[in-house]
Parts: C-alpha cells; structure tokens; sequence
C-alpha cells in the first residue's frame, strides 16, 4: 500500500475523532481570555505549519518514515487522554446554562491546590533557532519529539489546551502527508 494513503488515512481518522470530541465536549463554546478556543488553536496549527515547512527537512529531506507520524498519533492520544482526565470535570452537565467551568473544580486544579510555587528570576539568556541550519531527520525527529512532550505536558495541566494541542499535531500530521504527495 502506498505510503501517502495511510497517511491520508491515518490523517482522517484522527481528524474525525478529534471533531467529535470537540462537539461532545461542546469546546467551540469555551474561550480564553475572551477569544474562542477553537481560533487560537488555529493559530497555533498555522504557526506549527509555518514553522515545519521552513525546516530542512520538509525542502529537501527524503521520504517520511512510518516511526516519525508515529510520534504525533501517540501525543495526540495522550494530549486527548491526560486533557480530558486532569482538565475537566468529572460531571458532564447536559444544558450549558448550567455549566460553569471551574479550574478548581478539576483534578488538576485539585492537585495544585494547596502548592507554593516561587518567583522565577529573569534572565538575559535567549533562544535563537535557525531553521537553516537543521540539517537531516534527525533534527525534525527531535523538533517533533520536544514539541509533543510539551504539548501532552500543557494538555494535562491547562484547561482547554488539549483542543490546541490536538490541532497543532494534527497540523503536523497533516504536513507529513502533504509532504508525501509532493514527494511524488
């Protein structure tokens, strides 16, 4: 079978599953900081994308392996897992007139609760990444590794997160795909 088509594949499986969630869990109604969550995780998507199609690897790399699409479906399964165990309640009320979300109300919140967390001390110390440089697979694997560590990170502590973490590794899936097909 050819690769491009499990991709596809695998791309739309993931996305259907992922829209029904974001109905189930009615998540086109919640909102950060007065913006709806479903435009910021477009954003973020967009950004994602941006930012793989200026690697090295997406201009001139070869042929994507089954091991690097792996990794996305795996954050996106714990990102929906840990965001839906640890960020929301546990009762689902059925009209939203009655629902009001409470971070404290959640196991997160429940299990930060009670911590002292001190100030952090500015530093002058900056990160500069230069894209041009990222020679091979290795650095898309690493890149793709460190981004889905930190978004199943948020999606278990950040309310929401799991609807922008799911859409920016779906972005990723997604450009893996349209990298196969250009491969043609």
């Amino acid at each position: 079978m050819n690769k491009k088509y499990v991709f596809t594949g695998a791309v739309a499986l993931v996305t259907i599953i992922y829209l029904a969630l974001v109905i189930h869990y009615k998540k086109y109604e919640n909102e950060w900081f007065g913006i709806n969550i479903l435009l910021i995780s477009g954003l973020f998507a967009g950004i994602t994308i941006f930012i793989f199609t200026k690697l090295r690897w997406f201009q001139h790399g070869g042929p994507t392996s089954y091991k690097m699409l792996a990794i996305p479906v795996a954050g996106l399964i714990l990102s929906v897992f840990l965001g839906l165990h640890y960020t929301e309640q546990p009762a689902i009320v059925v009209r939203q007139s009655d629902y009001q979300y409470s971070y404290a109300l959640s196991r997160t919140g429940y299990m930060f609760s009670n911590l002292n967390i001190g100030s952090v001390s500015d530093s002058d110390s900056s990160v500069d990444i230069d894209f041009d440089d990222a020679e091979g697979e290795a650095v898309a694997y690493l890149f793709l590794i460190i981004l889905v560590v930190v978004l199943v990170v948020g999606s278990a502590f950040i309310p929401h997160f799991w609807v922008a973490s799911c859409a920016i590794l779906l972005a990723v899936m997604g450009i893996m795909t349209y990298r196969e097909y250009l491969l043609e």
